[in-house]
């Protein structure tokens, strides 16, 4: 018996808006030797009813789909974590289930990888609002694995898991998995990257990632910007553990400083609480940066601009 050519993970929580959208793009693939893992988390809303109505209309597609639920609520990185553990592919692919997908992308994708005896295959996408799009992302600068984790690292490409597809036995390596929403993808996907030896990327935007205004990540209140750091820097501690553990600090040191200025960066809000926990994360990295040789001046002159205006709040 073959194994499944790709497995695609779609976590479910509280999308009853969206999940049809995302369920029809991911059922007309034209990719057939495919499978889908779609993962309650305890959703309080009907998203579950609206997916199992979108199956219906998919009969030929009933054998590949598989909904498993998880008892309480255990968030987006669990949740991706029991479908990868799940998944009987070839190669493992996730879908946001409040995104979208073309219906090319998945076929594209893994032949590009098996032409090319790769490890990871990446696509563009786009950013869309629902109505327009707007703003077109480049996937890939650089199909040097070493080059292309730098540019994650450094955020000139998105250390996104979603327009990737990962060979499943690169999943056997990763030694950390995300505990927190925010820089789940940084930790979980710069992992695999490293793992990679050979990346290949298709220029066409086959991703739709929805930019959702009211969406709690984007919650302007001190108390979820401070939740927003907390996670962010609880990642990036693992990720930065993971690095030293795999002796690659060293290859990844100017990247390094980079994400812990970025994560400096995260407290924005009022008052003393932030001013102090500004002062005492990382009070190095600003410092540090200006001595980086793979930064550029103009962005080490930004960052001197913002933290001056953090400090004088």
């Amino acid at each position: 018996m073959s194994m499944t050519k790709v497995s695609v993970i779609v976590p479910i929580y509280g999308v009853e808006k969206y999940i049809e959208r995302c369920a029809r793009s991911l059922f007309e693939q034209t990719l057939d030797d495919i499978e889908f893992i779609f993962v309650n988390d305890c959703t309080m809303d009907n998203s579950i009813e609206v997916l199992q109505k979108v199956i219906k209309d998919y009969p030929a597609r009933n054998s590949q789909i598989r909904i498993i639920e998880h008892d309480v609520n255990k968030g987006l990185p669990e949740a991706r974590k029991t479908g990868i553990l799940a998944a009987q592919g070839e190669y493992i692919a996730h879908c946001d289930s409040d995104d979208w997908v073309d219906k090319e992308m998945y076929r594209d994708l893994y032949e590009k990888a098996i032409v090319n005896d790769a490890d990871m295959a990446v696509c563009d996408y786009i950013e869309h609002d629902g109505s327009q799009q707007i703003s077109y992302h480049v996937g890939c600068l650089s199909e040097n694995p070493e080059k292309f984790v730098s540019d994650m690292m450094f955020e000139r490409t998105a250390w996104a898991i979603w327009n990737k597809l990962f060979k499943r036995c690169v999943y056997k390596n990763v030694v950390y998995y995300p505990s927190y929403n925010m820089g789940e993808d940084m930790l979980l996907t710069i992992q695999l990257a490293l793992n990679c030896k050979k990346i290949v990327h298709i220029s066409n935007p086959y991703y739709f990632y929805f930019y959702n205004s009211n969406s709690i990540v984007r919650s302007s209140s001190d108390e979820a910007k401070l939740n927003k750091f907390i996670q962010f820097k609880s990642n990036l501690e693992v990720l930065l553990q993971f690095l030293d553990e795999k002796k690659q600090a060293g290859n990844y040191h100017d990247e390094m400083i980079w994400l812990k200025y970025k994560c400096k960066s995260k407290i924005q809000g009022d008052g003393e609480l932030f001013k102090n926990l500004y002062k005492e994360t990382y009070p190095y990295a600003l410092i540090n940066m200006f001595f980086c040789k793979k930064i550029k001046l103009r962005k080490k002159i930004a960052c001197l601009y913002h933290n001056i205006k953090q400090v004088l709040r």
